[in-house]
């Protein structure tokens, strides 16, 4: 009986087991809106993210609110409209970039879309 009770239990465990899966979690999608605005879609991701805390003041980029614009057209590295992809306000906060903030997956999207519409003041 004691043998039966034993196996009985093994058995339990491995059916939990094996019902188990694994769900990672998935950030919903949000559509992206026809054009991206700098100051409502923009500049709100840096407070999001809390790139304000770090660049503020004479750190550059400067990205707080109504600075960042002028702050980040003021060298071509950050922002390159002539290939987005390669901008690093759009490709160090991303998960395999070298920064400790990280972009989600439509915040990405929504700086990339702004830089491929031209990075415009709006």
């Amino acid at each position: 009986m004691k043998k039966l009770s034993i196996y009985a239990g093994i058995i339990l465990v491995i059916s939990l087991l094996v019902r188990c899966e694994y769900k990672p979690i998935v950030e919903p999608e949000i559509p992206l809106p026809d054009t991206v605005s700098f100051s409502l879609d923009i500049e709100p991701i840096f407070v999001e993210q809390a790139c304000v805390g770090c660049h503020k003041d004479n750190f550059k980029p400067v990205l707080t609110t109504g600075d960042a614009y002028e702050s980040l057209l003021s060298d071509p590295a950050y922002v390159n409209t002539e290939t987005p992809e390669i901008s690093t306000i759009y490709t160090k906060p991303l998960p395999e970039g070298g920064h400790p903030q990280k972009y989600t997956n439509s915040q990405a999207e929504l700086v990339l879309k702004w830089i491929q519409e031209g990075a415009k003041n709006n």
